[in-house]
């Protein structure tokens, strides 16, 4: 483990090593092409915009698809650029989705980089110019639960209501056997259970992603009267947790007597960790995927698909690292986003 994170952050100090002259002169104005699974997903939008940003300093000209969570859609606007030069970035919807997006990359010897979403190993290994760039999806379970064993810590009161070192809590999930739901889920549940704390789960739903099914769900729960037992709400990511916080606030319930975990660190949940109407937050950081994904982008254009690009590792996978926000930190890491977004 402590290898791989060696390797990864080395991965990225020859990223960022480029300079920002012999970057924009590779590109030249270089037309690419990025392939979004869907974004009315709030993570998505996100990451768009911080993409265009880095996208600039790298004088890289993105041309965006919006498949709209439609897997054929997707292979169809790639199968489009077939016969195109241009190097692709994919947020690949399913597995098909990443062996066609290599399948056609292969075809002009262009690079192809995968961004957060599954492109199995014997996809993207499969192609000199395919790279796979990811956060560590176990870990952002882990740091849920150490974020809130650290309250724990700190004033036993704020979530253990009656002190018994059992934690009553709602559980609001992805979409059922999605990758992500299930490390996330697990990750979470495995860390508490090797502390002192019992996790028990009053209700769960499968919201997949969703702000508004994630308030029906919690919604369900203050009219059946479990909330009043609930002592934590879990959420696979931020949009659900925003609808959890949705409800309380609804119901004029107090959100800071039910805390609220999510992940992904969306602007708007960054705002409510601050203000104290949510616990926390793991940091899924769209700006350095971005710049992650753009300066890699860079330097395969620049120096072409076929091994000349070399890292620590050289296994063609990049994975970040997710951050912890509590309040002290929230409010500065929104204002860093931005001025970041200004730029």
């Amino acid at each position: 483990m402590l290898n791989h994170v060696k390797r990864t952050l080395a991965t990225l100090a020859a990223i960022a090593a480029l300079p920002l002259g012999a970057a924009q002169a590779a590109g030249g104005g270089e037309t690419v092409n990025v392939f979004f699974h869907r974004l009315d997903d709030p993570y998505q939008s996100q990451l768009k915009a911080d993409l265009e940003t880095a996208a600039r300093m790298h004088a890289l000209n993105l041309v965006e698809h919006d498949a709209g969570g439609n897997p054929d859609v997707q292979v169809g606007q790639m199968t489009r650029y077939l016969d195109s030069p241009e190097p692709m970035v994919v947020s690949a919807i399913t597995h098909e989705c990443a062996v066609q997006a290599v399948a056609i990359a292969r075809t002009r010897n262009r690079p192809v980089i995968f961004m957060r979403r599954d492109a199995a190993a014997d996809v993207y290994s499969t192609y000199e110019g395919a790279w796979f760039v990811t956060f560590n999806r176990q870990q952002a379970g882990e740091l849920q639960a150490q974020l809130l064993l650290d309250t724990l810590y700190a004033s036993h009161s704020e979530v253990d209501d009656n002190h018994d070192d059992i934690i009553s809590c709602l559980m609001i999930k992805g979409p059922n056997g999605h990758p992500d739901t299930e490390a996330r889920t697990e990750s979470f549940l495995s860390f508490m259970g090797r502390s002192r704390y019992q996790v028990k789960v009053l209700g769960t739903a499968d919201c997949d992603w969703d702000r508004g099914k994630a308030k029906e769900f919690v919604e369900k729960a203050i009219k059946g009267g479990t909330i009043k037992d609930v002592e934590l709400i879990v959420c696979n990511n931020d949009d659900m947790a925003l609808g959890a916080l949705d409800a309380l606030v609804a119901h004029g319930l107090d959100p800071a007597d039910t805390p609220i975990v999510g992940i992904d660190g969306l602007g708007e949940a960054l705002k409510e960790v601050a203000d104290g109407r949510m616990l926390g937050t793991i940091l899924q950081d769209t700006r350095q995927l971005a710049r992650t994904v753009t300066g890699l982008l860079s330097r395969l254009i620049k120096e072409g698909t076929d091994g000349g690009v070399k890292m620590a590792g050289d296994d063609h996978l990049i994975e970040l690292h997710y951050t912890t926000v509590d309040q002290e930190h929230a409010l500065g890491i929104a204002k860093r986003y931005q001025r970041h977004r200004r730029q």
